[in-house]
């Protein structure tokens, strides 16, 4: 299901409790998939639980503003790193891992950035017609943004042409971020690069340096989130395979010709195709992340951005599941 939105005439009156709200779900749902597969042992359970975390995500998927944007692909994440974890402690069956499968890769389909920019743009506009209407004052304004109101908002409330005359050049780049958010992978990260560039010079701009959303950082965030969620569905696909040969697939191709993955996904930071990589545990599948170097598969969970690593996903070799790590040797 998706979330109704009440209309406001203000944009920045509108009510979005509901986007911060599926955060406690996920939540919830995360602790229960912990409970199942370690307390219980049901580990079916978990993987519905994993299940019903995208689920939750998917519900934002609608939603016309970055904040919604955001709150998603940090849910996306906790699924990954719960389905990761589940398939670290021992097997699910076909059925389930099947659904995991096509629920990454159907949000790995719709990453929403076009769609929020787009409720932003709007948002925008809006904020100018209420502004120039005297309908908003900027003293209103920067109240609701949680900015500091000061002497220099009071300026601009005496005299409004001053922020309300750069609105053309406001909606002009506005336009240009919506056609990038279009774009995919490489090529929306460069056209939003330049564009964030262009936003930096403009600091005579007040109207842009007060409403311009930082798209660059949810661009980024989005990225990221694109590679770990396609890292996801294809190593549950490869744990499907698994299952079916008692053996790891060669590689991603190999996944392709079982009829598992309809082809092999690109990494979005590079455009080539993802990595692959058998390990004396396991297998591993990666993406180069935001630096673009290769560096083998190395993964820092506590600090994934961290300089020598990639972003991937990890599966072990059944005899290594579920085992306890080593105790540390009490000190003498």
């Amino acid at each position: 299901g998706l979330f109704a939105l009440k209309v406001e005439e203000n944009p920045f009156a509108m009510q979005l409790h509901h986007v911060q709200e599926t955060r406690q779900v996920v939540y919830l749902l995360q602790l229960d998939a912990l409970l199942r597969e370690n307390d219980e042992g049901d580990r079916e359970g978990a993987a519905e639980s994993c299940q019903a975390i995208l689920n939750t995500a998917r519900s934002l998927k609608a939603e016309p503003f970055l904040i919604g944007l955001l709150v998603r692909i940090a849910e996306q994440a906790i699924a990954i790193a719960s389905i990761e974890r589940l398939l670290g402690q021992g097997q699910v069956s076909e059925r389930n891992l099947q659904k995991l499968q096509e629920l990454l890769q159907a949000e790995a389909d719709d990453d929403g950035l076009h769609k929020a920019m787009r409720g932003e743009r709007a948002s925008g506009q809006q904020t100018y017609v209420r502004l120039r209407q005297g309908k908003t004052s900027f003293t209103e304004l920067f109240g609701m943004t949680n900015l500091n109101v000061g002497v220099s908002e009071r300026l601009l409330d005496a005299f409004p042409g001053i922020i309300l005359n750069g609105y053309p050049e406001y909606l002009q780049l506005m336009n240009e971020q919506v056609r990038a958010c279009k774009l995919k992978d490489v090529e929306r990260a460069e056209a939003l690069g330049k564009l964030e560039k262009k936003v930096r010079e403009t600091r005579g701009n007040v109207l842009i340096q007060l409403i311009m959303p930082a798209t660059a950082k949810v661009a980024q965030a989005s990225q990221r989130s694109q590679a770990w969620l396609r890292c996801a569905f294809v190593a549950v696909a490869a744990e499907r395979f698994r299952l079916n040969h008692d053996a790891w697939p060669r590689g991603i191709d190999d996944l392709v010709r079982d009829g598992l993955l309809k082809g092999i996904p690109k990494d979005p930071y590079d455009g080539k195709p993802l990595r692959w990589k058998r390990t004396p545990t396991g297998v591993l599948v990666y993406s180069v992340g935001p630096d673009k170097i290769d560096d083998g598969g190395k993964l820092n969970r506590n600090n994934p951005l961290a300089a020598g690593t990639d972003l991937g996903v990890e599966l072990w070799n059944p005899q290594l599941r579920g085992v306890a790590p080593p105790a540390e040797e009490e000190a003498k």
